[in-house]
C-alpha cells in the first residue's frame, strides 16, 4: 500500500535516548553560575517594640499552656559534695602550676 512517503515494505522501531552523561555536572555549573550572578539585597528594619511584645505574648501563651509544673527532686547532699570535690581535684590536676613574679609598689 502506498503512503505519503512511498510504498510501505515493513516497519522498524527505533528507541531514541538522550545523552545524559554530563547532565548533572553541567546543571550544577549552570545553577552555580546563576546563583553567583543573581543577588538580592533586602534592607530590613526591625520593630523592636513589636518584637518584644510578640516575644512576651509567646512566653505568656507557652506558660499558660504548660500550667503549673511541679518537679519532685531527691538530692543527696553528701554525694553532691563528693562529686564537687572530685571535679575540683580533676580541674586542679589538669592545670599546670604557674609561678608569677610580681612587684607591687
Amino acid at each position: 500500500m502506498a503512503g505519503p512517503g512511498g510504498v510501505e515494505v515493513g516497519r522498524a522501531s527505533v528507541r531514541v535516548l538522550p545523552n545524559t552523561t554530563n547532565f548533572a555536572p553541567a546543571l550544577k555549573r549552570y545553577l552555580e553560575r546563576i546563583e553567583n550572578t543573581n543577588r538580592l539585597n533586602i534592607a530590613a528594619t526591625v520593630d523592636v517594640d513589636q518584637l518584644v511584645t510578640s516575644a512576651r505574648a509567646a512566653v505568656a501563651t507557652a506558660e499558660a499552656a504548660i500550667g503549673e509544673l511541679d518537679v519532685d527532686t531527691d538530692i543527696d547532699a553528701a554525694e553532691l559534695a563528693t562529686s564537687a570535690n572530685r571535679a575540683v581535684e580533676a580541674a586542679e590536676s589538669a592545670a599546670p602550676e604557674v609561678d608569677i613574679d610580681a612587684d607591687i609598689d
